[in-house]
């Protein structure tokens, strides 16, 4: 039997010793300028990552839902699992995208907040309903919101980002991924009042 450390894999530093792994690393270079940690725990694996890497610049880059509002998913989908390295990964973008920080610290809770807009609350609305343990599906008024504010494309792309922000979550969870140096600045995910979250 072989023996393995009681943790989850080291990143792999430097990304060499195959073609695989060196396209990866330039490909994010490219992007980036560097090789976010994230990408190095997934590089044990290099052809999921090339499908990562796919699916998540798509959703950044190649779709009509509003940049903020989906920036605003990706931070409450962090804060509903706790995840440090997403939250921080994703402020400067959120912000970027017009999302003000006074916005991101009001996310706890946000229900009680004049913060958002009609339609970010849909937004958040739809992160939370997809997040319970209870539901896979959304309710008939959140639809009904939805279709006041958004396409059916924009609506589909919201699902999917959120949906796959849940996977993006728990790998980086799992995998225990280390801050980036340049996140290191950046506004911590804050805690949670409770232990299961805010989705009341």
């Amino acid at each position: 039997m072989i023996q393995t450390p009681a943790g989850p894999p080291e990143p792999i530093w430097p990304m060499t010793g195959s073609a695989e792994l060196e396209a990866v690393a330039s490909r994010l270079e490219a992007a980036n300028g560097y090789v976010p940690n994230i990408y190095r725990c997934l590089a044990h694996a290099p052809r999921v990552v090339d499908g990562w890497i796919d699916m998540a610049w798509s959703l950044h880059g190649e779709v009509t839902a509003d940049k903020g509002l989906r920036e605003l998913a990706i931070m409450r989908k962090a804060y509903l699992h706790g995840v440090d390295y997403l939250w921080r990964n994703h402020w400067r973008a959120a912000v970027n995208a017009g999302i003000t920080p006074e916005k991101l610290l009001a996310l706890p809770g946000w229900r009680a907040s004049s913060e958002f807009t009609s339609a970010e609350r849909a937004v958040l609305e739809l992160v939370d309903q997809l997040s319970s343990n209870s539901a896979l599906t959304l309710a008939p008024a959140l639809w009904q919101e939805l279709h006041r504010h958004f396409t059916d494309q924009v609506a589909v792309e919201l699902i999917v980002t959120t949906a796959f922000y849940s996977c993006v979550s728990q790998t980086m969870a799992s995998l225990e991924v280390a801050l980036d140096c340049s996140l290191i600045d950046v506004p911590p995910v804050p805690p949670h009042a409770t232990a299961g979250g805010d989705l009341d």
